[in-house]
């Protein structure tokens, strides 16, 4: 199993743990960190792109886009392309990267409601790349 694997169920376990100790910020931080580091685990391990090469095809064909950003459109792209509901991932990861925004960097209050959205969201992108990329049932969730 890859360290971004690991890492990845390490984070959501973690939100889980946070969301029951009433640290809601920080459930949406480790929620949103959970799904970046397994789309990077995807790309490199099953996609079969390597750091490099996700880094020069960022900067040649998404030159305007971070690297969160270019991780989201790079697999739905790859999504777009079989059965999973490429629509519904988009959405989810883009809702999930903008309350982790909220959460982190905004003076706003992140409640009970944001941060069980953050699981939900988590949840539900976590069990799409793994049914459609990995093969494998969401075994820590």
């Amino acid at each position: 199993m890859s360290c971004l694997k690991i890492k990845s169920e390490i984070n959501f376990n973690a939100a889980r743990h946070l969301q029951m100790k009433y640290y809601y910020p920080s459930v949406v931080h480790c929620a949103y960190y959970s799904c970046i580091q397994l789309m990077r685990h995807v790309l490199i391990f099953n996609i079969g792109l390597s750091d490099r090469q996700m880094e020069e095809d960022r900067k040649e064909y998404y030159p305007s886009l971070g690297v969160h950003q270019y991780l989201i459109e790079r697999l739905t792209l790859e999504l777009q392309n079989g059965d999973c509901d490429w629509k519904k991932f988009h959405n989810e990861i883009e809702e999930l990267r903008k309350l982790r925004t909220r959460s982190d960097y905004q003076d706003k209050v992140i409640s009970e409601n944001n941060s069980q959205r953050s699981i939900i969201l988590c949840y539900s992108i976590i069990n799409c790349l793994k049914t459609f990329f990995i093969q494998d049932s969401v075994k820590s969730i």
